[in-house]
């Protein structure tokens, strides 16, 4: 062995040496990150589940007292008292029904048809009015959150049967009897949990920052139109894709292999150098163990505008209400429902001899799909369609003088939340309403529809400058306005 070899031996141990607190960083800081990340998952993973407990224990406290005061309702609607109160009139049931009930806000008897109501609009409460209707379509108590004043009010209503013909019951109770089984619900403040109806937030809680994602975890309450929705921070970002187990044991390894390079091999590297050194060359130096060893075989690795058919289509009864059609779009109502519906209004119109009708739509993003299936549906049965496009209610209405059709439909959605959508009929200048709206469901159940032998016409009019003309000229203004 030559001098040159040996000089060049001591070198290459040098260097190594030299080189390891390097590697024992990398590997301790990568060990490290790798470890963090496993217990970052493994956090988010007792968050996602506490969130998950505490959203299903708010969900099953709500819905419990939600019966209870269902039942309550039920309870006292059967009493002798609050039935013979019944037959002697409305407001004497309503005092009975209150007699004695805790913390009880409003109570309120009415007849099944709620005219009244409905002509006290907008004073009498659109809330009201929906709980009362749900009621009445469900043929037992419902319960929904409504404004009362600058509050939130739990409203009950239910129907019940007098010798004077169909009522309504409808009372009010302070909010706490809902809310109480979400604030007793242990919750993270980095959380958030919240109880909501349609779009309205009722009660929040946590950070209100995550609002807007929570929709992700809700759950419904029963069969109320009521849902806790839930969110928590995004959960940090999983190296490699890698579980949290594997994260664990990948950063446990990489520390325990830095420990060993700066503890164990290190030094015996270094006592190494120091014996070759010594020895000067009376053993085999590391390049020629190198040459004297077999090649290791190598690795091989892998390297690795045609519509379709909406049918068999679903009718709910219950979006058939009392002066309207409504439902929520994509489960109760979609273009499926609005060509079946228009089809039935169309054989309507076809059993009265009525050939024309207009159609507007408002402002919801469901509209052009539920107009373009309602507009198929009365071609089908032989009606011309004169589409007046995006406007307010009362256009159609006036549409339906202006054209001399007598008959409109106005796809709206009037107040309620954004995911619902529907539909108030003309035929022959009345509104439909009670049996001829059922009518139409009978229609398409009973499979009475009629098929024109040729299809309608469709055609498209403004007359949005029409109407202002004559809202304008039936105006007389006594001076001039500023």
């Amino acid at each position: 062995m030559s001098d040159g070899d040996d000089k060049k031996r001591h070198l290459d141990l040098a260097q190594l040496a030299k080189g390891l607190p390097v590697a024992t960083i990398l590997l301790l800081l990568f060990g490290a990150w790798l470890l963090a990340s496993g217990i970052g998952q493994m956090r988010d993973s007792a968050r996602l589940a506490g969130l998950q407990h505490a959203r299903d224990n708010a969900v099953t406290n709500i819905h419990r007292n939600l019966q209870a005061e269902q039942r309550t309702l039920t309870a006292r609607l059967a009493s002798p008292a609050v039935k013979a109160a019944m037959e002697a009139g409305d407001a004497e049931a309503a005092r009975a029904l209150a007699s004695g009930w805790t913390d009880i806000t409003r109570s309120e008897v009415w007849p099944a048809d709620m005219q009244a109501q409905y002509t006290a609009l907008p004073r009498s409460g659109y809330g009201r009015l929906a709980v009362s209707e749900a009621a009445l379509v469900a043929g037992k108590p419902v319960a929904r959150v409504v404004q009362s004043g600058s509050d939130h009010r739990l409203a009950l209503a239910a129907p019940a049967t007098t010798a004077r013909g169909r009522i309504l019951a409808y009372v009010e109770l302070p909010l706490e009897h809902l809310t109480l089984g979400m604030q007793n619900v242990a919750l993270d403040d980095s959380s958030y949990l919240a109880l909501r109806q349609g779009a309205t937030n009722v009660l929040e809680r946590g950070d209100t920052t995550l609002g807007s994602a929570a929709e992700a975890l809700s759950a419904k309450i029963g069969d109320d139109d009521m849902r806790i929705a839930a969110a928590m921070p995004d959960p940090g970002f999983a190296p490699f894709g890698m579980s949290a187990n594997a994260l664990l044991a990948a950063g446990t390894l990489l520390l325990l292999a830095g420990l060993g390079v700066w503890f164990i091999l290190r030094p015996r590297l270094l006592a190494l150098d120091t014996l070759n050194k010594e020895q000067e060359g009376a053993t085999q130096t590391l390049a020629e163990l190198e040459r004297n060893q077999p090649m290791p075989a190598p690795v091989v690795r892998d390297v690795g505008e045609t519509r379709q058919a909406l049918l068999p289509v679903t009718i709910d009864r219950g979006i058939f209400r009392a002066y309207d059609i409504r439902g929520v779009v994509g489960q109760s109502l979609d273009a499926g429902v609005a060509e079946l519906i228009g089809q039935a209004i169309g054989s309507l119109m076809h059993d009265k001899g009525l050939d024309d009708i207009v159609v507007g739509r408002d402002g919801r993003l469901s509209g052009p799909e539920l107009t373009e299936g309602l507009a198929n549906g009365l071609r089908k049965a032989g009606r011309n369609v004169i589409d007046i496009g995006m406007v307010p209610t009362p256009v159609v209405y006036f549409g339906c003088y202006h054209l001399r059709t007598g008959c409109g439909v106005a796809i709206t959605g009037s107040h309620n939340p954004p995911d619902y959508n529907g539909f108030k009929v003309v035929i022959g200048g009345e509104t439909l309403s009670g049996a001829a709206i059922t009518d139409l469901h009978a229609r398409i159940a009973e499979d009475r529809l009629h098929y024109s032998a040729e299809q309608g016409g469709i055609s498209e009019r403004d007359i949005s400058e029409d109407y202002v003309e004559r809202i304008a000229g039936d105006i007389q203004i006594g001076q001039r306005l500023k």
